[in-house]
């Protein structure tokens, strides 16, 4: 109903010059709608208003109509503002009803779908019903067939309990033997471990007597060793005492001495320059005498072909090869330190002149 009241604007057809003519509008409005339009004389947009008047008296409050103060300004404004909102409702219900087309179409489109699936449903449920036919004929088959099975069963299950029964009474009379039979091999077990345990307490209390005593012994032989270490640490420390005594009374006497040589002075004289030239001159005289000495080649790397081959006078060499031996072995244990002559003692005190003063001039 509203779409075909709706369908085209109602005031499209009011013109600017037809402002007069709103006081009959007001007028309707006011008396409300009527079916029969008021007798007056016929103008242009009579029409027009009428139909204003039928699509906006249903809008307009009825306590508005029934004021009396208002004007043609305010009833025109009213009137706009209802048309805005009838206009906003009539583009609202043209929306809803292509909405509802679509939905329409789309519903047509679906049960179309939905029929061609009943369609093909139908066919599979009578397939199913062919099946189901079957498959009860089956089962009355299968039913006749368990039955049968069930009495076989059953008549296995009797024979299966009657063996079970029979093999519980035995199982039970076993049982009992072999617990009689394990109550006596636990018992004579247990008389063996008495026993046992009798001969091992007798056997420990042997050993702890046997313990008591050896570690008496022992202690008796610890005390016995101890008293004797005791007496020989007592003597040897007596002697080592003893012995201490006298080598400090020793090193006392010698520390003595040794202070009294320190403080006794020595007479000592110098000899002269002439006297060590006349012992240096006699020196020389004795190792030419002693290099004068015939040889005797006893295992001697100088043999008469080598000094031959080095000198046209063998003695000659003979008595060099004498010289220059005597007086190496002169200068290596005598002259070349103070301390040679001292021998041991002389290398150790020429070490510590060395360490001492062997650097520089």
């Amino acid at each position: 109903m509203l779409s075909k009241q709706c369908s085209s604007d109602p005031f499209a057809e009011i013109l600017p010059n037809n402002t007069p003519d709103l006081n009959m509008v007001f007028d309707i409005l006011k008396r409300g709608p009527r079916p029969d339009p008021p007798v007056r004389a016929p103008s242009p947009n009579a029409e027009a208003l009428s139909r204003i008047a039928a699509n906006v008296g249903s809008v307009i409050e009825p306590e508005y109509l029934d004021k009396q103060d208002f004007s043609v300004l305010d009833m025109v404004s009213h009137l706009v503002t209802a048309y805005r909102t009838l206009k906003l409702r009539f583009q609202d219900l043209k929306r809803e009803r292509d909405a509802l087309e679509q939905e329409r179409v789309r519903l047509e489109g679906v049960i179309q779908v939905n029929q061609v699936k009943a369609q093909n449903q139908e066919a599979e449920w009578r397939n199913r019903e062919n099946e189901y036919f079957t498959g009860i004929n089956n089962l009355k088959d299968a039913r006749d067939l368990q039955a049968r099975l069930r009495k076989e069963c059953e008549g296995r299950i009797e024979t299966m309990q009657m063996e079970h029964a029979n093999r519980v009474t035995n199982l039970e009379a076993r049982y009992k033997e072999e617990e009689q039979r394990m109550r006596e091999e636990h018992e004579f077990a247990v008389q063996g471990l008495k026993s046992t345990i009798q001969s091992l307490e007798t056997h420990a209390e042997e050993r702890e007597k046997d313990f008591i005593s050896g570690k008496t012994q022992l202690e008796e032989a610890h005390r016995i060793k101890q008293d004797e270490l005791k007496e020989q640490f007592e003597a040897h420390e007596s002697k080592l005492k003893q012995a201490h005594n006298q080598q400090q009374e020793r090193l006392q006497k010698g520390i003595q001495s040794r202070n009294k040589a320190l403080i006794a002075r020595e007479n000592f004289s110098p000899i002269t320059d002439g006297e060590l030239k006349s012992m240096f001159s006699d020196l020389v005289r004795e190792v030419d005498a002693l290099a004068r000495l015939k040889w005797t080649l006893n295992r001697s790397p100088w043999t008469d072909e080598l000094q031959s081959q080095i000198s046209d006078t063998p003695k000659r060499l003979q008595k060099q090869i004498l010289q220059d031996t005597i007086w190496n072995a002169l200068f290596e244990n005598v002259f070349c330190s103070p301390f040679r002559v001292f021998e041991k003692e002389g290398s150790v005190l020429e070490l510590q002149w060395n360490k001492a003063f062997g650097k520089g001039r």
